[in-house]
């Protein structure tokens, strides 16, 4: 009998493991090896592999510019294989006019679907457009149901953008 290694009984497993690997690298700042790694997962349909090339696409890397058109395009295939994040991504291009012509209403539309998935970032991204009233009718009430949403959901760092919000620093330029 041939001996099998488990992750290639489980595929999964062994995608996880690749994908986890790469995002190691990405934090140790080492891009390429990441890009290496995600690259076949992602044209595989694996969601954070996508959203990985994205962000990377976003940021840019070594000698290569942002490139937004890419990023959209990764983001875009992660959000349809359903990952919440992505959609929220695709939601802050349109609100930012990132690749995108500025579109505080398909934001909005990205935003809630996202934060009815229970995306703690599109929770507070639909806040502040209900609280400036940009993309959908000014309600204070809407704003604070999101941004009670996200406090009840989320950590340290989301109290620390609530807090922001608070203030009046999160708009369209964060």
């Amino acid at each position: 009998m041939h001996f099998r290694p488990r992750f290639l009984r489980r595929p999964e497993i062994g995608l996880e493991r690749r994908f986890e690997t790469g995002w190691l690298a990405f934090e140790r700042g080492e891009v390429g090896n990441a890009i290496e790694i995600w690259r076949p997962l992602a044209r595989v349909g694996h969601t954070r592999a996508q959203y990985g090339l994205g962000l990377i696409s976003i940021g840019g890397h070594a000698d290569q510019p942002p490139n937004m058109a890419e990023a959209a395009e990764w983001m875009r295939k992660a959000a349809d294989g359903g990952l919440a994040l992505a959609v929220t991504t695709l939601g802050r291009m349109h609100e930012l006019g990132q690749h995108f012509d500025r579109d505080a209403v398909e934001a909005a539309s990205l935003y809630t679907r996202s934060a009815h998935a229970g995306e703690v970032y599109a929770q507070i991204y639909l806040g502040s457009l209900y609280e400036r009233g940009e993309g959908v009718a000014k309600d204070s009430d809407q704003a604070f149901l999101w941004y009670r949403k996200a406090a009840e959901h989320g950590g340290e760092d989301v109290l620390a953008v609530l807090h922001d919000v608070a203030l009046g620093d999160l708009g369209p330029a964060h």
